[in-house]
């Protein structure tokens, strides 16, 4: 929850106050579901939890027409506080993230040798697919994405290669 945390406030923060509906298609402009692990759902009950945790304002809005009512959120003091310690604690401590795939890596020999090869050659088909996926998207995203795009196209160069040589032996 703290990734999705920091997630969440990140983007409240740039675009407060705003309602959920907002903060879920700031974070679906951004493709988050893609690569952050995130549920769309989740977002309205994230920030409800924060809210009770103090970590927001919510002010319930009624609009004009309709009646209807909205609830806007904002970051409190100690909201932007959270935010900057997770901001930070991601930035200077590193987390090591475990990819099942790296495990399964490990009993490779367990596998037929011609499944092992098959198993290469799809992830490395999907690897292309998602650098071609990404590097169209990145003429059409702002700076901070494009940064993170740059490390992930880095991330699935570096993975191509490696699955080149596997098949090559």
């Amino acid at each position: 929850m703290t990734a999705s945390r920091l997630l969440i406030l990140g983007a409240l923060r740039r675009i407060q106050p705003a309602h959920g509906y907002q903060v879920r298609q700031e974070l679906e402009r951004w493709e988050a579901d893609q690569w952050a692990n995130i549920a769309y759902g989740s977002i309205y009950h994230a920030l409800n939890t924060m809210t009770q945790e103090g970590l927001l304002n919510m002010r319930v809005e009624t609009e004009r027409k309709g009646g209807s009512t909205k609830k806007m959120y904002a970051l409190t003091p100690d909201g932007e506080k959270e935010y900057r310690h997770l901001l930070s604690e991601y930035w200077w401590e590193p987390k090591v993230v475990y990819d099942p795939f790296q495990i399964a890596l490990l009993f490779a020999s367990d596998l037929p040798q011609s499944e092992y090869r098959e198993a290469l050659e799809m992830r490395r088909g999907l690897a292309l697919e998602t650098i071609q996926h990404l590097e169209e998207r990145k003429r059409t995203s702002s700076a901070h994405i494009r940064s993170m795009i740059d490390l992930s196209l880095g991330q699935l160069r570096v993975f191509v290669k490696w699955t080149d040589e596997q098949i090559a032996k």
